[in-house]
């Protein structure tokens, strides 16, 4: 793992140093998003990455019985348990790590 420096700037801005997009494969003027993981993280990807995985989690989705998992997934998490409300506020974070743990289940990291 490569680890950089960053400075917050003014105004809340970061550059990426040169060395750390070409390691990422980020170049300028390419859309990145970022996402805040539960313990503070910050990970930034590539638009276009996080497509193509999205792209391609679905095609395997349809070549199997993407509702038959859903539910599957559903009825084997914490969401059952929600949905028979068990506990009927629904937490920002365990929405989170429930979607988290669905595109993992779909392959896409």
């Amino acid at each position: 793992m490569n680890a950089f420096p960053l400075r917050i700037g003014d105004r809340g801005r970061v550059v990426l140093p040169a060395a750390l997009r070409r390691a990422s494969g980020i170049s300028e003027g390419q859309e990145v998003i970022a996402v805040v993981e539960d313990d503070g993280r910050i990970v930034i990807s590539a638009a276009d990455r996080l497509m193509d995985q999205l792209r391609e989690a679905c095609t395997r989705m349809g070549q199997r019985d993407g509702i038959a998992d859903l539910r599957t997934w559903r009825a084997e998490s914490e969401a059952a348990r929600l949905d028979r409300l068990e506990n009927p506020e629904i937490d920002p974070k365990t929405v989170a790590r429930r979607g988290r743990e669905l595109l993992a289940d779909l392959g896409i990291e």
